[in-house]
């Protein structure tokens, strides 16, 4: 089966914080709506697949929700497609990320474009880098997000540290990051709930993808795509487009005789499609920071979903390094006249470096 980190073309390490607070959330969607507020936790530090998240989507009338506005839902990460059997076990490692390049030509994927477009709000992401020399490569996680755009956090970003070789803990609160709005796509499951009788809706989301920006490039080739404020948010949802009506129509399926409304509307979808594409590029902000963090959330089966997931840590090789030098500085040599030298290289990733900005 398919795990978190198993790195497939396109698919960007499927790590993420689940951490933001209900009024962080409010203020971030622009609505007090939110369906099933209660199975989000607001505490999980390391959110693979699986987990609960918020995530913005408009109205659905079929669910007896008025028309035309904004509601938040606690989904799962991994989409699981409406058509999967109502019995089958959900696999929400298949589709936690979707290229957004391709969209419109994987079938999973676009039919949910026209109708089922959205908005997941998470604080950050990790993502992992082979480092150190062949045979003894360690993947070292990082943990990348939007700092807050003020002297403060920008002098805080992008791995940086304080005078006395930490990161300031304040950096890492909730409060002083920006939530990430990332394009995602969700769909609406009924499956058999455990007493295999009742059949309930399950609402699972994927992430879309976007190739990562000129900073990251050296971390990851992937990256989720960020949408820089509201008005992307809007449009990104739909509430700014007068011809969703033609686009539903078109996909019901219209006939020959219909002439000119078929050749208009497929224009119409044509430039939705390129509106849309328009809005998912790689986020290459000057506050998009990173920093490495702890190894011990590699392993999913750590359970580790606590602040200490997402706090600076040192990297992997760095402390091999001391450790084998600590070695060598304790071993006596062998002849009075032997003497032993070492010179420590380290090698460090953009960001890793006191004062090494944009």
């Amino acid at each position: 089966p398919r795990r978190a980190c198993a790195r497939e073309v396109g698919a960007m390490c499927g790590r993420a914080r689940a951490t933001l607070s209900a009024a962080r959330v409010v203020s971030t969607s622009g609505t007090c709506n939110w369906v099933h507020r209660e199975q989000y936790t607001g505490n999980n530090y390391n959110a693979s697949p699986g987990s609960m998240f918020p995530v913005l989507r408009l109205s659905d009338p079929s669910r007896d929700e008025p028309p035309d506005t904004r509601v938040v839902e606690s989904m799962t990460w991994g989409l699981v497609p409406s058509f999967t059997s109502a019995d089958s076990k959900p696999d929400y490692f298949r589709m936690f990320n979707a290229r957004g390049e391709t969209l419109s030509q994987k079938p999973a994927f676009k039919r949910l474009l026209r109708r089922k477009r959205c908005v997941a709000l998470l604080q950050g992401f990790y993502e992992w880098k082979k480092e150190g020399p062949p045979g003894s490569e360690v993947k070292q996680p990082y943990y990348v997000f939007i700092a807050n755009d003020t002297p403060d956090a920008r002098a805080n970003s992008h791995g940086n540290t304080t005078t006395d070789g930490t990161r300031d803990t304040e950096t890492n609160e909730t409060a002083d990051d920006q939530p990430l709005r990332c394009a995602a796509l969700y769909d609406v499951w009924a499956r058999t709930d455990a007493d295999g009788k009742t059949v309930s809706n399950h609402v699972t989301f994927t992430v879309v993808t976007v190739p990562s920006s000129e900073k990251i490039k050296w971390l990851h080739d992937r990256m989720p795509a960020v949408l820089r404020d509201d008005a992307e948010v809007s449009q990104w949802l739909g509430e700014d487009t007068e011809d969703t009506d033609d686009g539903r129509q078109m996909e019901g399926g219209l006939k020959e005789e219909d002439g000119g409304l078929i050749a208009h509307t497929e224009r119409t979808v044509l430039t939705e499609d390129k509106r849309l594409q328009n809005l998912l590029r790689p986020f290459d902000g000057a506050n998009l920071s990173w920093h490495p963090v702890t190894t011990a959330i590699n392993s999913l089966k750590s359970k580790l979903n606590g602040l200490e997931c997402s706090l600076i840590a040192t990297r992997a090789v760095e402390t091999n390094t001391g450790n084998i030098a600590g070695l060598f500085a304790k071993a006596k040599p062998k002849d009075a006249s032997e003497t032993f030298s070492s010179k420590k290289e380290t090698t460090h990733p953009p960001g890793t470096k006191k004062n090494d900005g944009f």
